[in-house]
This record gives structure tokens, sequence and C-alpha cells, in this order.
């Protein structure tokens, strides 16, 4: 039987399922840029996007997390409410300037270091880029309320904006702009356009489930948040290097000499793999919430049992699809452009590694923050970040696209460790691996079946039927292994929508 919490966990989850059912937008987005803007505008939009959520992270993660945190903390009590609105005041203050400045030094010192690092294509980057960034005062906002809501245990909207509107707003934007300004400028254009409506969005979102005369208060007495800058700063920093760490193989292909398609190749199967993620993210904002609460009451066992049982409930589905990914790789480069389905795709692959970790044992990342340890979650950051870059000078020279996705695979071995031993040991949140092991033991089991089908016949390299077939029974193997293994997991996700809380009342 689950716990209250678990069913909260489940019905939060629910909501953004379907905010991850919205996001194919996204892939499709990615076939859209590639098929009419043709692969080496792809590259460098790729390349202008990572620049971007890099930034972006730096900007606004900790502030984000914050006003989730303080909205948490406080929305219950209705004396408490001035801390709340005091906090969110704080955090969209705040990011909002730092926003206004990478903006600026972006303006200003692009056009010295951008064509510099980028030979090949620099330019076509620099006007893209200088486009882009001037929404990023709008994004932070966004992300900020976005956190706020979440703290209230509303799911639905980062579901519907995060999930649905921007991928379906950039899809269609994209093919317009494309009929006028059919290069790099029609993106920008595209992009730009769709922030801004998305920004639009937000602020009938905050309407909706706050008072904004409230927030005018907070802002006319206006006090340094100390708490709040002393857990968001760092927490920015570490979310820029987690976000440095997704993208820095894009970012430093074009830097190291590889060509805008060779980075567009890249940079295909990367987002493609990197999208499983979101799998996690369903389950994880749900969580969060009570991470907050469960810690602050030194309930250990319980949040060690629900930490178990969402890392469950992501990992059975997930598996399912990495194992996907790895047979209909190549399939799915051709369907992105026909260019990018001559080669033998390896790389992605290695790829896989990262949202099996960030997935399966990722919410270890999220119960370090949730508790306030945002500085651990900088050092794992920065250690990541150092050595990912590291590596990428050193294999990408020597063994291409594959010493690339290698050196980030490495890297997530290496922060999902730091982020398992720092829970378990210094937060002593335990790691039940009794309640873990099933989706991951059928998950294994079925990959051997598949490398001894790849190793023993020449099914891999036969049409797409053959190997849709290969992938219906490798899958038929691991589902059937979950049943015989006790593991119900449609069953024990079923929920009720939860529709929230609001701080209108």
């Amino acid at each position: 039987m689950k716990s209250p919490i678990e069913r909260e966990v489940g019905r939060g989850a629910a909501v953004n399922a379907l905010g991850l059912i919205a996001k194919t937008a996204g892939p499709a987005f990615l076939v859209v840029i590639a098929r009419l803007y043709g692969p080496e505008t792809l590259g460098v939009y790729l390349t202008a996007a990572a620049l971007i959520e890099t930034s972006l992270a730096l900007l606004v993660a900790g502030f984000k997390d914050g006003a989730l945190i303080f909205v948490a903390r406080h929305a219950d009590e209705e004396d408490e409410h001035p801390q709340l609105y005091q906090a969110l005041a704080n955090a969209l203050a705040w990011s909002f300037l730092l926003a206004l400045v990478v903006v600026v030094a972006i303006q200003a010192l692009g056009d010295l270091l951008i064509p510099k690092l980028y030979a090949s294509y620099g330019e076509a980057l620099l006007s893209v880029l200088k486009w882009m960034c001037t929404v990023l005062p709008l994004m932070a906002v966004e992300r900020v309320v976005m956190g706020a809501t979440q703290g209230l245990k509303i799911m639905k909207y980062e579901a519907f904006v995060g999930g649905g509107l921007r991928h379906l707003l950039l899809l269609i934007t994209a093919s317009l702009f494309w009929l006028k300004y059919p290069g790099p400028s029609g993106l920008a254009a595209a992009y730009v356009t769709t922030q801004l409506l998305v920004f639009l969005t937000t602020v009938q979102i905050y309407r909706r489930e706050f008072q904004l005369n409230r927030m005018w208060q907070a802002v006319a007495h206006f006090r340094v948040n100390r708490e709040m800058l002393s857990f968001a700063f760092p927490q920015n920093v570490n979310v820029a290097f987690d976000r440095f760490v997704t993208n820095i193989d894009v970012i430093m292909l074009g830097m190291l000499g590889f060509t805008a398609f060779q980075t567009g190749l890249y940079g295909a199967g990367a987002l493609i793999v990197r999208e499983v993620r979101q799998i996690k993210l369903v389950f994880s904002s749900a969580f969060s919430p009570h991470i907050v609460r469960l810690f602050r009451e030194r309930d250990l066992d319980s949040l060690s049992q629900t930490f178990a049982t969402t890392s469950r409930w992501i990992a059975a589905p997930l598996i399912a699809i990495l194992i996907a990914l790895a047979v209909l790789r190549n399939d799915l480069l051709y369907l992105v452009h026909p260019d990018f389905g001559g080669g033998s795709a390896v790389f992605m692959l290695y790829l896989l590694v990262i949202p099996y970790l960030q997935a399966t044992f990722g919410l270890a990342s999220n119960v370090i923050v949730m508790t306030g340890h945002s500085q651990w979650n900088l050092f794992n950051g920065i250690t990541a970040g150092v050595a990912n870059v590291a590596l990428n000078l050193v294999m990408i020279p020597s063994f291409g696209l594959e010493g690339a996705a290698a050196a980030s695979a490495i890297t997530a071995i290496l922060k999902a460790s730091l982020e398992i031993g720092e829970m378990q040991y210094m937060l002593r949140v335990r790691v039940l691996i009794s309640q873990l092991f099933k989706p991951h033991l059928a998950g294994l089991i079925a990959v051997l079946a598949l490398i001894g089908a790849w190793r023993l016949s020449d099914i891999m390299e036969s049409s797409v039927l053959h190997r849709a077939g290969l992938l219906f029974g490798i899958l038929l193997l691991y589902w059937g292994l979950l049943l015989v293994l006790g593991e119900r997991v449609l069953r024990s996700n079923r929920a009720r929508i939860d529709p929230g809380n609001d701080l209108r009342d």
C-alpha cells in the first residue's frame, strides 16, 4: 500500500506526464529545423541554444529552486505569506537583473569572442546568439514563477509551459519564419517570438495563483533575503555547471575545429538521448516539495522510502526507452535528416549512460538541493565540469564524436557517485537497494539478450523492420521479467490529478 506522500507524488507525476507527452513537439521541432533549414543551420542553432541554456542556468536555476523551497515552506500558513512574497520578490529581482547583465555582456563582447572561438561558423553563430539572448530576462521571470507554482504542489503549469507550449510554439514559429527567412536569422526570430509568448502566458499564471498586490508590497518594502541568496548563488553556479556538462560536448566540438554539420549530427543524437531525462522530471518536480517537509521533520525513513519508490517508478519505463534508442539510433538520426543516417552512430550508445544515471539515481541531487545543501551540489558541479572539459580536450581530438560522448558518460558516472555518497553518508538518507533493483535487473538481462542477438546475427545491419522486430522481442522480455519479479509499474502509478493549492484566497 502506498503512503499518502507517494500518492501525492504520483498525482503530481500524472500531471507532469501530460507535459511529457506534449514534449513530443520537441523532437518534431528538431526534424523541422534539419529538414527546412538544413543540417548546418541545425548545428549553429544547437550551439547557440546550448550557450543560452547554460547562461540561463547560471542566472536563474538557484532562484527557481529557492522560490520552490520558500513557497513550500510558507504557503500553508497565512501569517507567513509576507515571507513568501518577500522571497519571491528577491528571486524575481535578482534573476532579472543578472539576466540584463548577461545580455549586455553578450552584445558588447560577442564580436570579440565568438568568431575566434568558432572559426568554422562563428559569424552565423554570433548573429543568432545576439538575437536569442535578448529574451533572457523574460525567461528568467518565467522559470522563477514555474518554481513558485511547484512549491504550491501544482505541477500542471510546468507541464503545460515547459512541456507542450514552448515546443509547440517553436515548431509553429520556426515553420512560419522559414517562409520569409530560410536561414539562421529565421530560427533566431522564431526563438525570440516563442519566449515572448511564453512570458505573457507566465504572467497570467502568476496572476491566477498569487496575489499581484502583495508582490508590489514586497517590492515597495524590499529587503535582501540573505537565506535566499546564500542558497541561490551556489545553486546557480552548480546548475550552470550541470548544464555546461550536459552541453559541453556540443559547445566544444565547434571550438576544436568540427564543422557545423558534424556538430549538428552529434547535437541531434545527443538531444534525442537527453530528452529521455524528461521522465525523471515528471516525478522529481512532484517529489521535491516533499523532500523539504520530510527533511525538516527529520523523517528520514519516509524520505528514504519515497526516494526508492520514486526512483523505481522512473527506472521502469526509462530503461525500456533506452533499449529502444540503442536499437533504432540510426533510424532516428535518418528521420532528423537523411544525411545523418549513414554512419554507425556509436556515440549515441555512450550517451545512453547519461540519462540512465540522471533519471534512475539523479533524485539524489534533488535531495541535496531541497535540503538546503546547494554548496555540496556546487562542489559536485564544479568537479564534473572541470573533469568533462579535461576529458573532452583529450578525447575529442583523438576519437571525434565517440570521444565527446565517452567523456560525457565518464563525467556522469563521477557526478552520480558523488551525489549518492553525499545523500547516503552525509544526509543519512539511505539508498534502499531492495526497493530499487527490479527494473535494473530486468534491464540487464534484456541488454545481455540484445548484445547476444547483435553479435550472433546481422539483424542490426538489416532493414528497419528486422530491427523493430528485435526491439519488440527484447521489450517483451524486459516487461515479462518485471512481471515475474513482481513489479506492477502501471498499477502503482495510476493516480488522480491533484488540483493543487491556491494562494489567491
